[in-house]
């Protein structure tokens, strides 16, 4: 069965293209049709902030800072190529359990799964985080945590020091969710504050510790989607995510083009949410997404597809 992001793709660029592979260079962001709006709303977000951060998004900007400028729109040098026949997607993987009812059998069989394939990280719910790094002790697989999941409704004091307990026990990656009613009121402010106050937190708990800002793409419009971005890279975000994988929908290729868009090389692109075949996985890989989150991770790296799971 075809998940989230083929079905979206397939209404986008057709059904005979998506039959085979997700073309991203049939999408606006990667073909700079989309810089305008993005110059203009960092622009209209340094106004509202009370910050200087186009200096960020150099490929935005080739000219120079300034937002109103003349600036070449269909220049993509800055993307690197990706040959998906040489793609591990095993490096790529977020291996997930983040249900409430996880128990500590379903952690032993994750990171044992995780080590078994060589994934990247096991990200789990914050208090499954010392059971993980005995259980990985010795191996290459890291351990990412989420906080404030999957509603990042919390208050920034509670969310920051969430975040940096968790650190502080070994975890070398945090996933936080935004505060997606801040981000609808226009509270521009407090949603930078919020993730600048938590990648502090990450920053200082280890060297190469990174934060993960998840946007919950599904509840937000597309300009809601940019603002989020331009406002996880302007506090220091090290990656923009899609989805919790725990609302009423996942990633979709409009959102993850224009995420890849606007971080340029910045900050990273991770795609969670229904991501379930190798088919998808290897697209959104290809486009320049360099982590999923899934809780099918075996399922893909062995080819086959899963109708549920994060």
């Amino acid at each position: 069965m075809l998940g989230d992001f083929v079905r979206s793709y397939t209404e986008i660029v057709g059904a005979e293209a998506a039959k085979s592979v997700i073309n991203v260079k049939a999408l606006p962001g990667f073909n700079g049709l989309l810089n305008n709006k993005f110059r203009k709303r960092i622009a209209f977000l340094e106004e509202q902030v009370g910050a200087k951060f186009a200096h960020k998004f150099p490929h935005l900007f080739p000219n120079g800072e300034d937002p109103t400028g003349s600036h070449r729109e269909n220049d993509m040098s800055w993307r690197a190529a990706v040959d998906q026949s040489k793609i591990n997607p095993a490096r790529f993987i977020d291996h997930t359990v983040l249900k409430a009812d996880a128990t500590e059998k379903d952690i032993e069989k994750l990171c044992r799964e995780a080590k078994e394939h060589n994934f990247y990280a096991v990200c789990v719910n914050g208090s499954r985080v010392p059971q993980c790094l005995e259980l990985l002790k010795g191996s290459n697989v890291q351990v990412a945590a989420v906080i404030g999941f999957p509603l990042g409704a919390g208050n920034i004091g509670a969310k920051s020091n969430e975040a940096a307990e968790i650190v502080a026990q070994g975890a070398t990656e945090i996933d936080m969710v935004i505060n997606v009613g801040a981000l609808k009121d226009k509270q521009y402010g407090y949603v930078y504050d919020d993730i600048a106050s938590i990648c502090k937190a990450v920053v200082n708990g280890g060297k190469g510790n990174k934060l993960k800002v998840i946007f919950e793409t599904c509840l937000l419009t597309d300009e809601e989607v940019m603002d989020a971005a331009i406002l996880s890279v302007a506090a220091g975000a090290h990656f923009v995510k899609t989805s919790t994988g725990f609302s009423t929908g996942g990633a979709l290729p409009k959102d993850i083009d224009m995420m890849l868009a606007i971080v340029g090389n910045q900050a990273e692109v991770k795609a969670s949410g229904g991501v379930r075949e190798r088919v998808a996985a290897l697209s959104y890989i290809g486009a320049g997404v360099m982590r999923i989150g899934t809780s099918s991770g075996v399922t893909i790296v062995k080819g086959g597809s899963s109708a549920g799971g994060y």
